[in-house]
């Protein structure tokens, strides 16, 4: 689907705003700044709902990209230590340092479509999307590559997910799929580490410490679609 017109909104609202902030109130949870899964990472913004894009492709071309299919303005950021309050990081382009992908943040915690068809014509790359959607309740990782060819990858908490799903509408059991031992794993096999990325709202992000030799330069929009 294309991204449809939208109401500009601040980047990192605070809508979506981790529950691991960090408050002055020691009675409010603290945030966490330990190295989790790409899974538990990001339904910390609100549940099973979030977009997230790797490009086997140079980080500038990536970003050029993503500034012409989303049709957003993308500045440069600039790595900051944990401050008080951490948002979601939706509308963001990270280089991911000693790894040939790029990795857009697009919809973390939002219901952001994106024509990932556009995104494949203008790059002519290999491209991992990760995706949740929360009504459903599953989460879809899939590999596309430059000739048309798509591969989901599953595991076993994703396949009963979905069998389950499928069973209360009627529908027959997942099939067409590659199983794996977990979506860490496939992120390793591919090569893409798995970041933790946060930011403040103001063109400041932040990644935990063990990570940070993992990612390069950031870019972010500024205003991304209301969702």
């Amino acid at each position: 689907m294309i991204l449809p017109a939208f109401v500009a909104l601040p980047a990192c609202s605070d809508q979506q705003c981790s529950e691991h902030q960090q408050t002055g109130n020691d009675t409010e949870p603290k945030l966490s700044m330990q190295p989790r899964t790409y899974l538990k990472h990001l339904s910390d913004f609100g549940g099973f709902d979030w977009f997230v894009l790797f490009f086997e492709a140079d980080f500038d071309e990536v970003a050029a990209a993503y500034e012409s299919v989303a049709k957003l303005s993308l500045e440069d950021g600039r790595w900051i230590e944990p401050s008080a309050s951490l948002f979601d990081p939706s509308g963001t382009v990270v280089e991911l340092a000693d790894s040939p992908w790029s990795a857009i943040f697009h919809s973390v915690g939002r219901d952001l479509p994106l024509d990932v068809g556009k995104f494949m014509a203008e790059l002519n790359s290999r491209v991992v999307t990760y995706e949740a959607n929360d009504t459903a309740g599953v989460v879809e990782l899939k590999l596309h590559l430059p000739d048309g060819t798509t591969t989901r990858y599953m595991d076993a908490t994703d396949v009963d997910a979905e069998n389950e799903l499928n069973d209360d509408i009627g529908m027959p059991p997942v099939s067409g799929y590659k199983s794996n031992a977990s979506h860490s794993e496939f992120f390793r096999e591919m090569v893409i580490p798995e970041v933790n990325l946060y930011c403040d709202g103001q063109g400041g992000f932040v990644v935990p410490r063990e990570q940070r030799s993992s990612v390069g330069r950031v870019r972010f929009s500024k205003t991304i679609p209301g969702g």
